[in-house]
């Protein structure tokens, strides 16, 4: 006897089967096996866009925060929200595939009118591995897939994932936008803007997945011995 499907496991089980071919697809053009361990932390948290090369891909002038390094010994919480489909939490909170905490990292934000709300966010986390690394972005990949919330895109990088979301409940009510992240080498590097309709914030969020894919690039060949 063959099981109904309900709507809205049939979105969820389409947007699941796109992200999978878009995983395929960036799965194949492995990242090469360099390592920035041998970077500063000045010298990883200049891995970070430029304020130019931030409001060439933004369009308009933003404020930046100084890169803060991340706490990795604090566990991660996830506040009971009713709003969310279970298969949601791992979506938005993570796995312990696609959340395994790195050797070191920084995070930034930039804000535009003196909005309190930090509608940009930049996650910079170097990796034990190169393999690490990518594995952090194909569980990313994975686990985006298993909500309707979450649309995948071509970010138009080499390695790397690109999502808009919509309607988030909660604190983030009727908040839209998008998020790029990639991987060279052992480094992650993420972006997620918010309050911007989703095709704007993807263009934006693509930009700023190229800028950061060079950056990472360019400094890998003297990352190595």
């Amino acid at each position: 006897m063959g099981a109904k499907i309900s709507f809205g496991a049939a979105r969820r089980l389409a947007a699941a089967s796109a992200l999978a071919a878009f995983l395929t697809a960036t799965a194949a053009c492995s990242t090469p096996e360099v390592s920035f361990a041998r970077f500063s932390d000045q010298q990883l948290a200049d891995l970070f866009p430029t304020t130019a090369e931030i409001h060439t891909a933004v369009r308009q002038d933003i404020t930046l925060s100084k890169p803060e390094p991340m706490d990795f010994g604090r566990p991660a919480t996830a506040a009971p929200n009713p709003g969310l489909f279970q298969d949601c939490y791992e979506a938005y909170f993570g796995t312990p595939e696609s959340t395994s905490p790195g050797i070191r990292g920084f995070r930034m934000a930039g804000w535009t009118g003196g909005s309190p709300l930090y509608p940009y966010a930049w996650h910079l986390v170097q990796r034990r591995s190169a393999e690490e690394a990518r594995r952090v972005i194909q569980e990313t990949v994975s686990r985006l897939g298993k909500c309707s919330h979450f649309t995948a895109f071509d970010p138009e990088v080499r390695h790397g994932l690109g999502v808009t979301f919509r309607k988030i409940t909660g604190a983030e009510e009727s908040r839209t936008g998008a998020g790029v992240a990639v991987a060279v080498g052992d480094v992650t590097i993420s972006f997620n803007i918010a309050g911007l309709p989703q095709s704007e914030a993807q263009e934006i969020a693509r930009q700023m997945a190229v800028v950061m894919e060079r950056r990472l690039q360019s400094a890998s060949s003297v990352s190595s011995p």
